[in-house]
């Protein structure tokens, strides 16, 4: 797995995944957006990657240094993290960047660890909102609460639940 690995050993797909997840988290907090042109082609390398372990690592030893995953492992992270992130998506009516943004991590690092990211992300997303809306409610009048709740920019959460999960391991 990703995060079990020693420093000294390098993963195209990590390096991928981290760059991909700051990207996000910068432009999700500065103006609530995630980019096509970022997530498509995250997902895209993902794949591709995986391909390039599932057909050279018996032959080139040095393909290691892309990814763990196998084609059928990256396809899984693709398409299972996709499913369960359009649950939240339909409930929040927003857009749909957080799911292509967990269907990207998905691809280039598998199902597992990008699911406890996530999970740990709404964990520290929830914390936030009880946290902020407490404080907000304690020095304002109700008159100048806003009536619609703010969007919560969530790819900077997941990229702390990404890191977390990077260093304490899997928790499941």
């Amino acid at each position: 797995m990703w995060f079990s690995l020693p420093l000294s050993e390098f993963r195209l797909s990590i390096a991928a995944a981290t760059s991909v997840l700051v990207v996000a988290a910068v432009t999700d907090i500065r103006i609530h957006k995630i980019f096509n042109w970022l997530t498509y082609p995250a997902i895209l390398a993902g794949l591709i990657m995986a391909v390039g372990v599932s057909l050279f690592s018996a032959t080139i030893p040095a393909s290691h240094w892309l990814s763990d995953l196998r084609f059928t492992d990256s396809l899984l992270g693709l398409i299972g993290c996709g499913a369960i992130m359009l649950f939240p998506y339909h409930l929040s009516r927003g857009g749909a960047g957080d799911v292509k943004l967990a269907m990207a991590i998905g691809a280039l690092i598998g199902f597992s660890p990008t699911i406890q990211a996530i999970s740990i992300g709404y964990i520290i997303a929830a914390v936030y909102w009880l946290l902020s809306s407490t404080i907000l409610s304690k020095f304002t009048h109700p008159s100048h609460l806003p009536e619609k709740t703010p969007a919560i920019p969530l790819a900077g959460f997941f990229a702390c639940g990404a890191f977390l999960v990077a260093c304490i391991g899997p928790i499941w």
